[in-house]
Order: C-alpha cells, then sequence, then structure tokens
C-alpha cells in the first residue's frame, strides 16, 4: 500500500454499490483515455467475505453496467441464468401446523419475483471484482477505515487502522501506523450502518430536516438438502406470520439456490419490544413450521450469517454529497424494504455517483 498514499477516486467498501460505480468509473475514464487511478479498499480478507448469500436479484441493472453480460462465459454468469425465478409463493403461516397460500391477485405486483433470479451476493462480488480489476480498479482486502481526513470543510481521505495491536490496543513488535490515503473523492459504500459513513453524516449534519433512520435486522442460513428433496429448484417462498409476533414487522423466506441448496433467512424490524427475543432462535422457530420442515427434511446448514437492513425509506436518505465525497448503496439508505430488493438499487446509486 506504500504507493496508494494519494489517488484520484478512493471508494470505502467492496460490495456492489462500490463495485458497480468503479466499473462505471473506469469504463467512462478508459473511454475518455484518462488513467486515473480508481482504488477499492475493504476491510474483508477476501472478496465477497462480508457479503450475506441467498438473494433475489432484478438483473436489468447489469444490461446498463456490462452490456451484453449475458453472453459472457464465466461460471458465475451459467448460475445466474439458471436461477432465474420460476415459482413464487407467498405464504401466511397463522400458527406453527397452519399455512395459507396467498393468491397472486392478492398481491401487488412489486411483490411479484418472476423474471428476477436467485444468486449468491458473495459469488457476484467476486464476479464483479474481477470485472473491475480487468478494467483496470485497484482493489485491497484487509485495509479498514478507521477515520475520515477533513480539512476546511472538505474531505480529503481516510486513515487506515493501524495494524500489529494486541488486544488491549498496544502496539506489538509487529506495530505498524494505519496509513492516510488522499483522494480527490472519497465515496462510501460501506453498507448498512457503516461506521464511517455514520461519522460523515453526524460531522456534516447530512442528516438535518430527514426522517431518522431505521433498520431491521435479517438472519439466514444456507442449507444443503439432499438431491431428491420436496423443495425443487427456481423457487421462491415468502412467508408472514409464524414465529413472530403480530407486534412485529416481518417475515420469512426461502431462495432457492440450485439444485440441492436453499437460502432460510427471517428479517425482523429492530423496534421489537421484547427484551428476551432472539433473532437467530426465532429463525430455528420458523424452521419448526410443518411447511418449512416438510421442505427442508434431510438438509444440512453449510453458512450461516445476519446484517442489518436500512428500511427508513425515501424520507430517511441523508444528503449523499458534500465537498470531497459521496455515500452510495445501504450506506445512505437505498434499500426499498417495500419491494424487498436493495441490490439493483444499491448499484444504480454507485452507477449514478461514477457518472457524477
Amino acid at each position: 500500500m506504500d504507493n496508494l498514499t494519494k489517488v484520484d477516486v478512493l471508494f470505502v467498501g467492496a460490495g456492489p454499490a462500490s463495485l458497480a460505480g468503479a466499473i462505471k468509473l473506469k469504463q467512462i475514464l478508459n473511454k475518455n483515455g484518462k488513467n486515473s487511478a480508481v482504488v477499492v479498499i475493504d476491510k474483508a480478507g477476501k472478496p465477497g467475505q462480508h457479503n450475506l448469500s441467498g438473494a433475489i436479484f432484478e438483473a436489468g441493472i447489469l444490461d446498463e453496467l456490462l452490456p451484453g453480460w449475458k453472453e459472457r462465459k464465466e461460471d458465475f454468469v451459467t448460475r445466474l441464468l439458471a436461477n432465474r425465478v420460476e415459482k413464487d409463493e407467498t405464504i401466511l403461516l397463522p400458527g406453527k401446523n397452519k399455512s395459507l397460500p396467498l393468491p397472486d391477485w392478492l398481491l401487488p405486483s412489486y411483490l411479484h419475483n418472476k423474471g428476477n433470479y436467485f444468486i449468491s451476493l458473495g459469488e457476484m462480488v467476486v464476479w464483479l471484482s474481477d470485472i473491475a480489476r480487468s478494467l483496470g480498479v485497484e482493489i485491497y482486502h484487509g485495509f479498514a477505515a478507521k477515520s475520515i481526513i477533513v480539512e476546511n470543510g472538505v474531505v480529503k481521505g481516510v486513515k487506515l487502522d493501524d495494524k500489529g495491536l494486541d488486544k488491549e490496543g498496544k502496539p506489538q513488535s509487529n506495530y505498524l501506523p494505519g496509513e492516510i490515503i488522499e483522494a480527490g473523492v472519497t465515496v462510501f459504500g460501506e453498507g448498512s450502518l457503516g461506521k464511517r459513513t455514520g461519522e460523515l453524516i453526524k460531522q456534516f449534519g447530512l442528516d438535518k430536516d430527514k426522517n431518522p433512520q431505521i433498520y431491521s435486522v435479517g438472519v439466514k442460513e444456507v442449507i444443503r438438502l439432499p438431491e431428491k428433496n420436496k423443495f425443487g429448484t427456481n423457487r421462491v417462498i415468502h412467508t408472514l406470520g409464524f414465529p413472530s409476533p403480530s407486534d412485529i414487522f416481518g417475515g420469512g423466506s426461502l431462495y432457492s439456490m440450485g439444485k440441492n441448496q436453499v437460502a432460510v433467512s427471517l428479517i425482523l424490524s429492530l423496534d421489537w419490544r421484547y427484551c428476551d427475543l432472539s433473532p437467530q432462535l426465532e429463525l430455528q422457530h420458523l424452521k419448526t413450521h410443518r411447511l418449512i420442515k416438510n421442505v427442508l427434511q434431510g438438509g444440512q446448514v453449510v453458512a450461516y450469517g445476519a446484517r442489518t437492513i436500512p428500511e427508513g425509506g425515501y424520507y430517511s436518505l441523508p444528503e449523499k454529497v458534500v465537498n470531497g465525497a459521496l455515500i452510495i448503496g445501504d450506506a445512505a439508505g437505498t434499500a426499498n424494504v417495500r419491494t424487498l430488493k436493495g441490490i439493483h438499487y444499491a448499484m444504480k446509486s454507485g452507477i449514478l455517483a461514477a457518472e457524477a
């Protein structure tokens, strides 16, 4: 990192928003014959490590970012095209042993998923990282931004975390002070509840006269099913009701991830009043429902994780631009809870940032 003390554009975070922004920016720069330094830093040790897999994706954004992407021969594209949503169900769970499928005509059109795709978000981030590097974007993993550098009201870059500290935060023999990366423009795409983004919003008052941002928490497991299973492929199920009390906003989902894998998740709004409620335990309760238990029979958990989701909507979006910096993706709160989608919005915000 010694040669990265000064760059033209720095993206903080290597999720879909930052990678889409970096790709689009390099496309524009390369087309105009400019060799500006575009750098992405991320605290994760490798691409996709901090991205929770198993999601429904509106792939139209790829037509804008990477025209002709369906003709690409990469393994990720092949898997994506094979995982088109064909069976889309929303089921009310009034109790542990009861289920009531809701007819399509009863649901608003924005909740229909046929024509969208199931993806592993982690795999997509790896794919986008490779494309970004092929265009000349420099991506560095294992580097977390510790603080924002501001001079005379202008964001000048970030200071990285110190290396070689013990658990009390004291320097050890291998101590290296965190480097300062100066940038002409710093783009914050850290994802939901990003610390540096929060610091930026507070320091510049970007949330003045805005509604407070509110959050849900999503907990998820990826389950490997037997080769012959009852869930099938190209199928999505959204659930309402059990196990959540009626005064907690949220719901469950099961997404096909190929022949014998399914992502099972539960999203709960973080404003619950119960001191003993555990989202992880609630997910286990969901899996005990007769319908869910039946389709997951014989399955084995192979991955799990959790993340927060900004759900405040339009009136909770902060101002996204200050002198020297922009905020994109979930860091800005671009997820649309009404449609249960966020990835293509995050990528679009990165594209718009690049064009700006």
